[in-house]
């Protein structure tokens, strides 16, 4: 970006920081929003590291996408390159191995048994859960590396509240959302409209003089959400939601090609409707969706097209029968359908999958656990039972100690067992142990708070599934025989906060071997050597102080050299600074804004993620976010 373009915004930025200054009122004061959840057992579990972003949280920290989110908690993701696909790789495992979940609902495509993490915009979302670890015998297949949920929070008589943002970035970038959210004593609703768009055209730098802005990289995406609540009474209720969203993208050249004309065009469709029932002892929850998606991809220069469909149907309920204060239990089944279809399957491919899973919880004054128990059955074969031990100790008022075993497996995807060629039906399921065991901290002093944890974690799974070239050029699918991961995850938060000042510091440190240990023969991976893109090493440090209405955060990450298919990827340092200026309307406190600008790739770091995709360097984001408030007076 030119220097003329920064100093331009920047110039913009004071320019808007006081205005809105000069509109704070001294008497007006922020009360922190509290987000009261129902705790269910299925969504805790002792001895897991977790991350838990609330509403309020998701609207101080704007993101075009999740994948900048999940980054913010030291999640490793693999990125093309901007506007491109996205995946996560949670403590050295492959992009099916991270469950991506829709108010509790699995949404990976079951072709390709992962989720494109860049096309889930993040404002039609309320709450965002991270949990690392296994979890396949309460999640099912693929709740290997962790468990991602994004959910919109259902409360009834909390009134109006109507939220815009509107962000604009270099290379095109632009983003609006603007959300409604009614509730009052019977009913909700939540609408919820987000656009996007963007040349990605950055300039990038090949070999040592000579520069090129990416071509074919564009994006456009319309996105819409639905929630409605009706409560039936004092212990039951209502729910439906609805998804639907379009997406255009170019697929740029990598930086070894001369040219690219190739596209993609995704549409997917999801409707959810549910039940709740909850007392003092039982809670109910039926859910029943219907999921539609389509990826149409295509490259002119090569006169190929390759339309690909699917459509699911999925049954999910549970009941939850507390025993006394201290043992819950939980009974619960899925059964999911899918039908698929594309021109490199041979015939239309059916899929059914049906579990049964189980959960005991113990809460006592020192010491929970939870232990769980998952059968599943995919079109008449029964998978190997899955299950998982979790124990949480209370040692004191400050420290506890947690430790996790869980077996944990993935299915073959339809793609891995019927594409043409190199497909391979006879390919087994991954399967294996993960152990964790981990310290957590916490301790408050007048006006400093202190939160630091250390987690170690092993995984050994068998029958790992790669693609891999063959002898006749076409890659194909096949089982290694092992893959061992292991390494350790620490993080530090200390916080000081008096009056209207507060200054927070967090940093945090990775520690990943995820290596072959397997007999077979995999094309540029000896035994013992680590995963493809998977560096070793992953560490951030963050820094933030507020004052009144303004903020000002900065963000460094460390990523380790890793190994890719071409060749090797060099370690990177990227920085990011933001600030951000809030105030509440003179004459009515109801309606309050916030201008924020984002200065993304702070020291223009050259650098990829995947061999021969560039990352931008230094860009900004600029935005103001717009919200209006009437909650309903209770009597």
């Amino acid at each position: 970006m030119s220097s003329l373009n920064i100093r331009l915004f920047c110039q913009l930025f004071l320019f808007i920081l006081c205005i809105e200054s000069k509109a704070q009122v001294d008497t007006v004061v922020s009360i922190p929003e509290v987000e009261v959840i129902e705790r269910t057992i299925r969504a805790f579990t002792p001895g897991s590291l977790s991350h838990v972003w609330s509403k309020a949280e998701l609207r101080k920290v704007p993101t075009l996408a999740l994948p900048e989110l999940l980054q913010r908690d030291g999640v490793y993701i693999k990125s093309y390159g901007l506007g491109s696909l996205a995946t996560s790789s949670i403590r050295g495992g492959s992009a099916g191995h991270t469950v991506v979940l829709w108010n509790g609902l699995p949404i990976a495509s079951p072709m390709l048994g992962q989720l494109d993490l860049s096309l889930l915009p993040m404002g039609s979302f309320s709450r965002v859960e991270l949990q690392r670890g296994g979890g396949s015998s309460i999640w099912g297949s693929g709740a290997i590396g962790g468990v991602i949920g994004l959910n919109s929070v259902r409360t009834f008589n909390e009134g109006l509240d109507v939220n815009y943002e509107s962000v604009f970035g270099d290379f095109g970038r632009i983003r609006q959302n603007l959300s409604a959210y009614y509730s009052g004593e019977k009913f909700y609703s939540i609408s919820a409209f987000e656009y996007r768009e963007a040349r990605n055209d950055f300039i990038y730098t090949i070999g040592d003089d000579f520069e090129r802005k990416q071509p074919n990289a564009q994006l456009f995406q319309r996105l819409f959400t639905q929630d409605f609540g009706l409560k039936l009474n004092d212990k039951s209720a209502l729910t439906a939601n609805l998804w639907h969203q379009n997406s255009y993208r170019e697929i740029p050249p990598t930086n070894v090609q001369f040219k690219s004309e190739a596209y993609q065009k995704d549409e997917a469709t999801r409707v959810k409707i549910g039940y709740d029932y909850s007392s003092f002892s039982w809670k109910i929850k039926v859910s029943t969706a219907y999921f539609d998606e389509s990826i149409f991809y295509a490259d002119p220069i090569i006169l190929l097209e390759s339309p690909s469909s699917f459509n699911t149907w999925l049954f999910d309920g549970t009941a939850e029968y507390k025993l006394n204060s201290r043992h819950s239990f939980l009974v619960g089944q899925t059964f999911i359908r899918t039908e698929a279809a594309t021109e490199n399957y041979r015939n239309l491919q059916l899929e059914n999958r049906y579990a049964l899973f189980g959960i005991w919880e113990y809460i006592g004054k020192f010491l929970n656990f939870q232990a769980s128990l998952r059968q599943e059955l995919v079109d008449g074969n029964l998978v190997v039972p899955t299950s998982s031990f979790g124990v949480e100790v209370l040692l004191s008022k400050e420290l506890s100690a947690n430790a996790k075993a869980s077996r944990n497996y993935r299915l073959p995807t339809l793609n891995d067992r019927y594409w043409n060629p190199g497909g391979n039906p006879d390919l087994k399921a991954e399967s294996g142990w993960s152990q964790e065991v981990s310290a957590d901290y916490q301790k408050r002093v007048r006006d400093f708070s202190f939160k630091a944890s250390q987690t170690f974690y092993n995984r050994n799974i068998d029958n790992w599934i790669m693609w891999n070239p063959g002898e006749s050029g076409f890659w194909s699918a096949s089982n290694i025989a092992a893959v061992w991961s292991r390494g350790g995850e620490s993080r530090l938060q200390v916080e000081w906060s008096k009056s209207i000042w507060k200054v927070s510091l967090e940093g945090g440190y990775d520690r990943i071997l995820s290596t072959n240990e397997g007999n077979l023969d995999v094309s540029g991976m000896d035994v013992g050597e680590q995963l493809l893109y998977t560096p070793e090493q992953l560490a951030f440090i963050g820094f933030s102080i507020s004052w009144s209405g303004l903020s000002i955060s900065y963000r460094h990450s460390y990523t380790d050299e890793s190994r890719g298919v071409n060749e090797g990827i060099p370690e990177f340092n990227t920085a990011d600074l933001r600030l951000e200026v809030r105030g509440a309307s003179i004459t009515n406190s109801s309606f309050q804004s916030s201008f924020f600008l984002n200065i993304m790739n702070l020291y223009s770091a050259e650098y990829v993620v995947i061999d021969r995709r560039p990352m931008p360097g230094i860009n900004l984001q600029a935005g103001l976010r717009i919200n209006f408030q009437s909650p309903n007076h209770k009597p």
